[in-house]
């Protein structure tokens, strides 16, 4: 990184050969650093094979307004091939050898609702996929959270046909069945966050900012 004037700074992110010495330039960023928002160029990790490498540019920080249920969009790097391609808003997995995506890129454009939510191994293999339905969405988002005990996984899938007029609804990724449940469907007010700190607990944050538990043993669910 190196300061530049006017109150900006310009991140460089390179990848250097321990062997021949060699700096591969992956990405840079000019930030503005008295304004707001996410920024910052960071890794996220290397794939097992050591052929990828995963980054992000929002390393600090997050979205103006600081809502809740954002997630950073995450960059893979190619050594083979010296490119680099977006990926999408994902969670490595807390054993670091898993990202789960929220898919709003198809062929490099952006789509305001995700076609999906789908597990890549970081070696690059597609582990599983599950389909949003968009019910005649004009926008809509995953939130993800891993599970602190195994590889398992919750997510929210919130759309909204209108602003403000958002339902969601929140399932459980059972990994060793291969399977999905919805644990609750059009939810109002919409939840935008989920967490999964305690083995048995959810807690997600609503459009509100109200909190709520999930009690997964109970299929329970309560206000904070």
């Amino acid at each position: 990184q190196s300061e530049i004037p006017g109150s900006n700074a310009y991140d460089i992110l390179r990848l250097v050969d321990a062997i021949s010495g060699e700096a591969i330039q992956i990405a840079d960023q000019l930030r503005y650093c008295e304004g707001l928002g996410a920024f910052g160029l960071g890794e996220i990790a290397w794939s097992a094979n050591s052929r990828s490498y995963y980054y992000t540019d929002a390393r600090e920080g997050s979205p103006d307004g600081g809502f809740p249920g954002w997630m950073r969009t995450v960059y893979r790097f190619d050594l083979g091939v010296r490119q680099a391609r977006v990926i999408g808003p994902a969670v490595l997995s807390p054993n670091r050898n898993e990202l789960a995506v929220s898919e709003v890129y198809a062929q490099g454009q952006y789509s305001f609702v995700p076609f999906g939510l789908t597990i890549w191994d970081l070696n690059g293999e597609k582990l599983a996929e599950y389909k949003t339905e968009f019910s005649g969405a004009g926008w809509g988002k995953h939130h993800i959270g891993w599970s602190p005990v195994n590889q398992d996984l919750v997510y929210i899938e919130m759309l909204c046909p209108e602003h403000r007029k958002c339902t969601s609804a929140l399932f459980y990724v059972d990994r060793a069945a291969g399977s999905r449940t919805a644990l609750l469907e059009d939810w109002q007010p919409a939840f935008q966050a989920v967490s999964w700190d305690e083995p048995d607990r959810l807690t997600l944050i609503d459009e509100a900012f109200e909190q709520w538990v999930y009690t997964l043993s109970e299929g329970k669910i309560e206000k904070k």
